[in-house]
């Protein structure tokens, strides 16, 4: 969906190739964009372009073969190897070996992307042992310990903030009424156009009521886009994170010796992302909790924040996010 013009409310053509025989994509700087925006927008233009510079960068990362699967060539498997990022590009970084010290770096020199920010250090490292040292305790913490519930009912208790408006969920559901209720109204308004007996007259204004239903519908479901998107900012309750944290087995006390394989795959499962924050000796994680019922696939995004940051929620169909204050998902490098 990120990856889609289309999805930006805007018509794009020239997108492939149409000659006889060519099944290609056009380069992006060939598309022919409409001026005005087509139809309702479910990603912002400045989403889609920050998604496309990130797939940019992106290009240069080992993608062909699943980090859990050896790599025959491969002298030594990194733990993090395709997990980690530089907050300051964006970029992965790559795993580096030394006499028996394993780290990972980012250097704008090794890298591909023409986009590297201005100002950004030769060389960014991070030390694996002490990056075990972040995630594995937070980890154990947050999601693999007894104590896990309680860790987020403090987190999410510190977040809350008072509510001024009715919850986004609630708007949404009064909205969705009302369009209902509208295209009740619009369907009456059709079945007396069908009449017999219908004179030109009151045709005309059967007309104009069907047109003012219709933009009224238009105008409720703009505003249940817009609410989508505030969604982004109300804050979830313990009730929404809980059972996904119920579904986790008791880890805690054998994540830091369990074999790089399994650990890579747990990391893998929960789609483990890690930025690391060099000025701030720090690492931003993010894992994603899934909840299969009746085989459709609802998922939840729990994620931590750096300290006195303000909490938040983003929604997306089936999905929550969380943003804890306090040790949150923000891990301080020892």
């Amino acid at each position: 969906m990120l990856r889609n013009p289309k999805y930006t409310g805007y018509q794009v053509w020239n997108r492939r190739a149409r000659k006889k025989g060519h099944n290609r994509t056009n380069p992006p700087e060939t598309w022919i964009w409409s001026e005005e925006p087509a139809h309702p927008a479910i990603v912002s233009r400045e989403e889609y372009d920050a998604v496309q510079a990130r797939a940019r960068g992106n290009e240069r990362s080992r993608q062909a073969v699943p980090a859990t699967v050896a790599r025959p060539s491969a002298k030594r498997d990194y733990r993090y190897r395709g997990l980690l990022r530089c907050a300051i590009c964006g970029l992965r970084m790559w795993g580096n070996h030394r006499r028996r010290t394993t780290y990972y770096s980012c250097q704008p020199s090794h890298q591909r992307a023409k986009d590297i920010p201005a100002g950004h250090p030769p060389h960014v490292y991070l030390n694996e042992e002490r990056l075990n040292a972040a995630l594995l305790p937070f980890l154990a913490t947050a999601l693999f310990g007894t104590e896990r519930t309680g860790y987020w009912r403090t987190c999410l208790d510190a977040a809350a903030e008072p509510e001024h408006a009715a919850p986004t969920k609630e708007r949404a559901t009064e909205v969705e009424a009302e369009i209902a209720d509208l295209e009740r109204r619009l369907t009456r308004q059709l079945v007396n156009l069908e009449a017999d007996d219908v004179t030109s007259a009151l045709r005309r204004r059967v007309g104009q009521r069907v047109a003012e239903l219709e933009d009224a519908i238009a105008e409720q479901r703009e505003r249940l886009v817009a609410l989508a998107r505030e969604s982004a900012t109300e804050a979830p309750t313990l009730a929404d994170v809980a059972p996904l944290l119920d579904r986790l087995p008791i880890l805690a006390s054998s994540l830091d010796t369990a074999p790089q394989r399994e650990l890579r795959a747990l990391f893998d499962a929960l789609q483990l992302d890690i930025v690391f924050q060099p000025a701030d000796s720090a690492v931003d994680v993010t894992v994603t909790l899934y909840d299969r019922a009746d085989d459709a696939l609802a998922g939840a995004q729990v994620r931590g924040r750096r300290p006195g940051a303000r909490g938040g929620l983003v929604r997306a169909p089936g999905r929550i996010r969380t943003c804890a204050p306090g040790s949150g998902g923000r891990c301080s490098i020892p």
